[in-house]
């Protein structure tokens, strides 16, 4: 197996997200073209389940980007990158809206 760490072979959510131990992704080899396969068995079954891959419990408030499939719900999100940080993406969404109806 590589080295988890070192990103190769690691679990995208585990990496994104910050947790510890980071696990392998399904696809180690990294040569999938599915997204589901960079992530750990955990990760998969939650993300290809539409629920936050961190608690599995809730809907997908944000992912990674415009085309993942990879989120994670409101509380998780403020839990790990702070309550300010879920504001400043609520208020980024509130400028594109208002900005989407003039």
């Amino acid at each position: 197996m590589q080295d988890s760490e070192a990103g190769t072979g690691a679990c995208l959510a585990c990496t994104h997200f910050g947790l510890h131990p980071v696990m392998p992704s399904v696809d180690p080899s990294g040569r999938s073209k599915d997204e589901a396969d960079s992530l750990c068995t955990t990760h998969r079954a939650r993300m290809t389940e539409g629920t936050c891959v961190l608690c599995g419990r809730r809907q997908a408030w944000l992912v990674l980007h415009e085309t993942s499939d990879i989120g994670s719900c409101r509380p998780c999100y403020a839990a790990r990158f702070g309550e300010e940080a879920a504001r400043d993406v609520e208020a980024v969404w509130r400028a594109l809206d208002e900005a989407a109806s003039l």
